[in-house]
Parts: C-alpha cells; sequence; structure tokens
C-alpha cells in the first residue's frame, strides 16, 4: 500500500474495495478472515490457471501450447498475491453461505486491520 491510497476501507455499515462498485454489507457477512497462499498453493493456482488458457491452443498446435503454458503458468504465479480476504456471505436458505475472496495483497497488515475491524462491528451490534 505505499502509494497513500486505501484499496479497501469500511464505510459506514459496508466493506468497500476500490476494484469493486458494490460495497459488501457487513449484516450479510458470517465470517472473514485472511488466507496466507503458500508455494504450493500459488504453484496450484497458477497451473490451473495456464492449463485452462493453454488448453485450446495445445489441441490444435502442440508445440506453441507448451510454449503458452509456461509463459502463462510464471505470470500467473508472480501475479498470484501472498495474502487474501476471504468473506462467507449468506444469500439466503437455499444457497447458505458463499465463500469467496473479496481482496488480495501482498501485505497482511492491511486486511488484518479490516478484519480487527469488521470483527469490532460484529461485537458492537
Amino acid at each position: 500500500m505505499g502509494s497513500g491510497k486505501k484499496n479497501i476501507w469500511l464505510e459506514s455499515d459496508s466493506i468497500v474495495t476500490r476494484k469493486s462498485p458494490k460495497p459488501l454489507r457487513l449484516n450479510t457477512l458470517e465470517n472473514i478472515y485472511v488466507k496466507e497462499h503458500d508455494i504450493k498453493s500459488k504453484i496450484t493456482r497458477s497451473f490451473f490457471i495456464a492449463v485452462v488458457f493453454s488448453l485450446p491452443i495445445f489441441l490444435f498446435r502442440p508445440l506453441v501450447g507448451i510454449g503458452v503454458f509456461s509463459i502463462i503458468g510464471i505470470v500467473g504465479y508472480l501475479l498470484t498475491k501472498k495474502y487474501e480476504l476471504r468473506v462467507g456471505v449468506f444469500n439466503n436458505d437455499d444457497v447458505g453461505v458463499v465463500e469467496s475472496g473479496l481482496y488480495s495483497s501482498n501485505e497482511r497488515e492491511e486486511l488484518d486491520g479490516i478484519v480487527r475491524l469488521v470483527m469490532e462491528y460484529k461485537t458492537g451490534k
């Protein structure tokens, strides 16, 4: 967060991220935590991204597909952030709680601060 601008913050009763057009209301949150991606999970994630995007090319041009797979795999690994803010959101009784990644960062302090603020809000209500 070296630029001085916040990328994720609390605004009244919602979590707002710079990249999301719609704030996430705190009363719909069931749980919130910070997940740390280790080397194994980053490799797994980049592998699956590389497979999805290089498979169509590999089917028509196998040698080019191998090169594309390698490039996408390396770029995917390098672009995967180390920490991810995960939230469980309750939508309705049919679906239940849906967990998803809200925001990714290489700085854990920023995400821990949001988790702390959300927990304070939840216990205060």
